[in-house]
């Protein structure tokens, strides 16, 4: 059975399975924002640039935004981690 969202219930006799399923979501949906953040400053540099204001298009906000957001994943994917050797450990 694989770890979806929407079969959450399956997962509850696993040891840890629906936290895990949770986790990868966020995980998940944190890289989908990335994306989105990266695809936004693409979008709004192109069209500064075709508007003759490249010099004035400011990227360093969305630096610092997808700079956290990769932070995010990385504490996410060592919490995963951690789930997974303990459970590793415990059987």
């Amino acid at each position: 059975m694989a770890p979806y969202p929407w079969n959450l219930r399956e997962l509850s006799h696993l040891r840890f399975g629906s936290t895990y399923t949770l986790w990868m979501v966020a995980k998940h949906a944190l890289a989908l924002a990335g994306l989105a953040v990266l695809a936004l400053a693409t979008f709004r540099f192109l069209r500064s640039r075709r508007l003759g204001k490249a010099a004035t298009f400011r990227i360093k906000p969305y630096a610092a935004l997808t700079v956290l957001i990769g932070f995010a994943i990385g504490y996410i994917m060592i919490a995963l981690l951690l789930l997974h050797e303990g459970v590793d450990h415990a059987l």
